[in-house]
């Protein structure tokens, strides 16, 4: 049997679509990096979707972004930064997804909306590669996952 999850609002307790925000990892990114939210949010109407499609480079499109509108923060740093703030993991889940995983005959994925940086991320810093076979993200594949 094979079964795929999502990571935000699934995985993770964070975003959903429908929803709307929750656990919002961005309410102090003025704070600690002086960047203002609002402000930040511009990036998901703009550049970001093509970075989510692999179309372009995560590093160079926030570097420039920072440099366009007088931030002083360097844009690994933002990055990082996001990475470490977003993880909320649903426990709930995970507790049933360390039991699944260890049974042979089930073969857990996951299909997602994610940058090459933080499907890495995912992957190998937070072990996601532990539970799953394999990681199928937006960046990697070229679409998102509503596309046809």
């Amino acid at each position: 049997m094979k079964i795929f999850f999502d990571v935000d609002g699934v995985l993770m307790n964070n975003i959903h679509m429908e929803r709307g925000w929750i656990n919002r990892w961005d309410t102090d990114i003025e704070k600690d990096l002086g960047i203002k939210v609002s402000h930040f949010q511009e990036i998901f109407k703009d550049w970001f979707p093509k970075v989510q499609t692999g179309l372009l480079d995560f590093k160079s499109e926030m570097g420039g972004w920072l440099k366009a509108h007088g931030y002083n923060a360097k844009a690994q740093d933002v990055i990082d930064y996001w990475h470490r703030h977003d993880v909320n993991l649903n426990e709930s889940l995970w507790q049933i997804i360390r039991k699944l995983s260890q049974n042979p005959s089930i073969h857990l994925y996951i299909a997602t909306n994610q940058t090459h940086e933080r499907a890495d991320y995912l992957w190998n810093d937070l072990g996601f590669k532990t539970y799953f076979k394999d990681i199928y993200y937006s960046a990697k594949l070229g679409c998102f996952k509503n596309d046809p």
